[in-house]
Order: C-alpha cells, then sequence, then structure tokens
C-alpha cells in the first residue's frame, strides 16, 4: 500500500493507504482505509474512515463515519452526518464536535475526555470505561459500566454501574454552570454540583450544591445539607 504525504496543498481519492500525514491543508472525496492517519495541519473528508491510529493536531472536517483502534484529538475534529463512530481508545485534549445527524452512534472501550466532546442529535455514547476532565456534552444517552466526570457534563440519560460526577472538581468553563441530567441510573451514584431530574440507584451519596427532583434508592442514601431533594422513594437508609 502507498503513503501520502501533503505538506503544501493537495489531495487524494479515496482508496487503501499504509500512512497518509497531514502537515498542510488536504482533502480527500472518498472513503478510504490506512493503518495511520496523522493531521497536524488542515484535513477534509466527505467519506467514511477506516484506519488503525489516528492522531488529530490540526484541524479536520469529516462528513461521514469514523473507525479507529486508537484517537488522539488535541486539535479540533469536526464530523458531521455520522451515522456512527467506533474506538477502543479515546484520547482528547482538544475539542471533538458531532453534528448533523439525527442518531449517531458512539462505540468505544475506553474514553478520555480532558477538553471537549459535543454531540448534537439523538446520539448515545456506549462503553466500558468514560472518563471526563472538561466537558462532556450529548442530547441523547451516556451507558458504560464505569462513568466519572470531574468537570461538567450535560446529557439526557447516564447509565451505568458506579457513576461519579463532580462539578466542583475543577473550575467550570462558564462561571456558575453545572451539570444537568435527565435521569441518572445505576448501582453506585456520587454526585457534586448536579442538577438531574430523576436518580435511581442501590447506593447513592448526594454531596453539596445539588438540586434533584426525585431519587429512588433500595440501599444507602447520604445527602449533603446544601443539595435540595424533593422526592425519595425505596427501601433505603439514611446514613
Amino acid at each position: 500500500m502507498s503513503n501520502i504525504y501533503i505538506d503544501g496543498i493537495g489531495g487524494f481519492d479515496g482508496g487503501e493507504y499504509s500512512e497518509i500525514r497531514i502537515d498542510g491543508i488536504g482533502k480527500c472525496l472518498g472513503s478510504f482505509r490506512s493503518d495511520c492517519l496523522l493531521v497536524d495541519g488542515a484535513f477534509h473528508c466527505r467519506g467514511n474512515i477506516d484506519t488503525v491510529f489516528f492522531e488529530c493536531n490540526g484541524n479536520m472536517d469529516i462528513w461521514g463515519d469514523l473507525s479507529a483502534d486508537k484517537m488522539e484529538i488535541d486539535g479540533m475534529l469536526n464530523i458531521q452526518g455520522c451515522n456512527r463512530l467506533e474506538a477502543n481508545c479515546i484520547c482528547c485534549e482538544g475539542a471533538i464536535s458531532i453534528s448533523g445527524h439525527i442518531m449517531t452512534d458512539i462505540m468505544v472501550k475506553r474514553a478520555d475526555i480532558n477538553g471537549a466532546l459535543s454531540v448534537r442529535g439523538n446520539g448515545k455514547i456506549e462503553g466500558d470505561e468514560i472518563y471526563c476532565d472538561g466537558a462532556l456534552h450529548i442530547e441523547g444517552q451516556i451507558s458504560a459500566d464505569i462513568v466519572s466526570i470531574d468537570g461538567i457534563v450535560t446529557a439526557r440519560e447516564i447509565v451505568g454501574d458506579i457513576i461519579t460526577i463532580d462539578s466542583f472538581a475543577k473550575p467550570p468553563p462558564v462561571f456558575g454552570a453545572c451539570s444537568v441530567i435527565g435521569t441518572i441510573e445505576a448501582t453506585n451514584i456520587e454526585l457534586s454540583g448536579v442538577t438531574a431530574r430523576t436518580v435511581n440507584g442501590s447506593n447513592i451519596v448526594i454531596g453539596p450544591g445539588c438540586r434533584i427532583s426525585s431519587i429512588d434508592c433500595n440501599g444507602t442514601l447520604s445527602i449533603d445539607r446544601s443539595s435540595i431533594v424533593n422526592k425519595i422513594t425505596g427501601n433505603y437508609t439514611r446514613i
């Protein structure tokens, strides 16, 4: 398989390649597969991308689906019209924006979001482990065995086994911002600085600065004095 290197301005067709490196301004008008995709400049692709290793330190626009074994995003990645994003590992120190489609499925074994990830539309993030020290926004659902947020998250629903959200761990990007979630459901839940409509779990710790409409607990329940909970149901023990 051939390699593609673009230092100035150039483009290539879809197909199969070994390494693709964009240091200037590149464009692809078709779908392609590669062993390695490295973007340090600006790259526009109108097609699906299937690669083993993907690193973006510049700016990239994709109109299509994306599949990679490992993704490292230190720059800006904008994906439009995406049905599916799939990766074993995503490490985002920059910003990922996904939009332009009614439903986008993001399938990942582990995601580390230290920058920002935004998914518009009725999308879903599904994985084994999701960690966020930055900002995570999705209009749909987050589903993972472990969801650990030390930052800001907004979602319609978060489902898992262990869910920890601490919006006070770091200064918010916008003064007064807090995490806003419709439904949180897990075996073990620990929240600080979270506004939620419904929280369902076995062992629940409501830390400071929370506003919860209703809690259904069937284990142990702890609520900080500074938090507001309107309704509590279930067979629980207050600690």
